[in-house]
């Protein structure tokens, strides 16, 4: 499974940051333990779009520390099916905290492309089209999908509306796709851009 591996990937960076959970005594409660676990638990149940602060994110906030709040959102969203990150998108994008926002977003949106890529591109790009935040997220999703599927990606790109959503999607394939096993491939894809 991919998924988790982007997940690790933030909870690794998370604690080389100097972000624990686990071992020290501000992070190793038990009660923060149950908390997670209760808030994995409700995200199946939360349907609503206005800020709850007693919904998932609301008690992330609440219960951990600035500096844990990071670890706890990465372990929200790998303990969240895949089928329910619409719906945890939708209570990201309600909390009045814009860092929160962005920062679950991209954790999301990291997830769901690892998983589905098409189905994370369906749901951001409505909100592209209206000049809503998840339009930042475009850009993230083929960068996720150009490390897995680098041609699938970089024909959807091509496909986008918009010119400079177009060209960011198209740049964050090639990145990857340069970088990863078949750099030839993406150099005959770049010459195959038109020009102009």
């Amino acid at each position: 499974m991919v998924a988790p591996l982007c997940i690790a990937g933030v909870m690794a960076a998370a604690y080389a940051a100097g972000w624990s959970y686990g071992s020290n005594e501000a992070t190793a409660s038990v009660a923060k333990r149950a908390t997670m676990g209760r808030i994995a638990a409700n995200i199946g149940n939360r349907r609503t779009l206005a800020w709850d602060p007693n919904g998932s994110v609301g008690n992330i906030l609440k219960e951990f520390s600035a500096g844990e709040q990071f670890l706890a959102l990465a372990k929200l969203v790998e303990a969240t099916p895949v089928s329910e990150l619409a719906r945890l998108l939708e209570e990201a994008e309600s909390c009045p905290d814009s860092n929160v926002r962005k920062n679950l977003s991209g954790l999301i949106y990291a997830k769901w492309a690892e998983a589905d890529p098409q189905g994370a591109l369906a749901h951001a790009l409505p909100s592209m089209r209206k000049g809503k935040p998840d339009q930042t997220q475009i850009p993230n999703i083929f960068m996720v999908w150009g490390r897995m599927d680098p041609k699938a990606a970089f024909a959807a790109a091509l496909k986008l509306d918009g010119a400079t959503f177009r060209q960011d999607a198209v740049a964050k394939v090639l990145e990857n796709w340069i970088q990863g096993n078949d750099p030839q491939s993406a150099l005959a894809a770049l010459k195959s851009l038109p020009t102009g």
